[in-house]
């Protein structure tokens, strides 16, 4: 193992085959980062109790993977096809969609094309609509114990701008939320969209089950929170708005705490890059467990205006 390895990663399964395609493997191995796979039975038991080894500390080697994208509609085969490939290709867990264009007569083709869960929130065939797609890699193995991803509540707005879902991966509770908020010019509308986000997140932690869940909050908010950094622009009643609601729910723009400085933007206009209106709000107890958050390309003909933003953090 490299010196520059802090921890020593494992993964357990029933077979070596198993652990080697698992996508947490592959994560770490594109890092460059040593496995340890773990394939007895007795394994599960040791790495519960033996925390650390010649002054490394083990780590379970699961990362959760998580995309947001405005998609610009994806009713053209084509396209929705490859956004689909897209996913697998990546590994991603979980992926966020916004602006889908997505009607309820799609559901039953979607899902089949896609192999995977998908929980839909509609407008009309040509606006609005967000989605939520789950890898069907989530039915593998964890590091401890198999188990598929537990869907148990879903809050839908029914304008297609929001899905507010309380979900249980390899027993961490989240509550999870994939947003689609009104353009920019309409200021009034984003703040009452903004009171209906904290509704629907007081309805759900309203629920014991959910209530000491932490949230990851994602999506396209067009709203731009630094006027310097993230667009030229006079900061707007709705990013005060924002600001407010993540003091409120303990949050933070997980994506510029890791990079306080930098200049990137996720909306292109004209294939001229304006502004970083995609990012995800994660509870501040989740800063810890936070991999990597990044912005990426996205290679597919008839791409859509924005940027993909990822996000990967450690599931104990």
């Amino acid at each position: 193992m490299e010196e520059n390895q802090d921890h020593i990663y494992f993964v357990t399964g029933d077979s070596r085959e198993t652990v080697g395609n698992s996508p947490f493997t592959k994560r770490l191995r594109e890092r460059g980062y040593e496995v340890l796979y773990m394939t007895d039975t007795i394994d599960k038991e040791v790495v519960q109790q033996l925390k650390e080894f010649d002054g490394k500390t083990l780590k379970c080697g699961n990362i959760l993977s998580i995309a947001s994208l405005n998609v610009r509609g994806i009713n053209n085969h084509q396209k929705h096809a490859s956004l689909f490939e897209w996913i697998h290709s990546n590994n991603f867990d979980i992926v966020f969609f916004q602006e889908t264009f997505s009607t309820s007569d799609v559901e039953t083709k979607w899902r089949s094309e896609f192999r995977g869960k998908i929980e839909f929130d509609h407008y009309e065939s040509n606006s609005s609509g967000v989605m939520i797609l789950f890898n069907k890699g989530l039915d593998g193995n964890d590091c401890v114990e198999t188990q598929r991803i537990q869907v148990h509540d879903t809050y839908g707005y029914s304008a297609g701008r929001i899905i507010v879902m309380g979900v249980k991966v390899f027993n961490a509770k989240f509550i999870i939320a994939n947003i689609y908020a009104p353009v920019q010019s309409k200021e009034t509308e984003q703040e009452n969209f903004l009171m209906v986000v904290q509704s629907v997140l007081e309805s759900i932690r309203a629920s014991e089950r959910w209530r000491d869940s932490e949230l990851i909050l994602g999506g396209d908010w067009n709203i731009v929170q630094d006027p310097e950094k993230d667009k030229y622009v006079e900061k707007t009643k709705s990013a005060q708005s924002l600001q407010a609601l993540a003091q409120k729910y303990n949050l933070e723009d997980i994506w510029r705490q890791q990079n306080p400085h930098t200049k990137m933007f996720t909306y292109y206009k004209q294939r001229q890059p304006t502004s970083r209106l995609d990012y995800f709000y994660t509870s501040d107890n989740l800063r810890h467990n936070i991999w990597e958050t990044k912005i990426i390309d996205i290679p597919y003909v008839k791409a859509p205006d924005h940027n993909p933003i990822v996000l990967e953090l450690t599931i104990k």
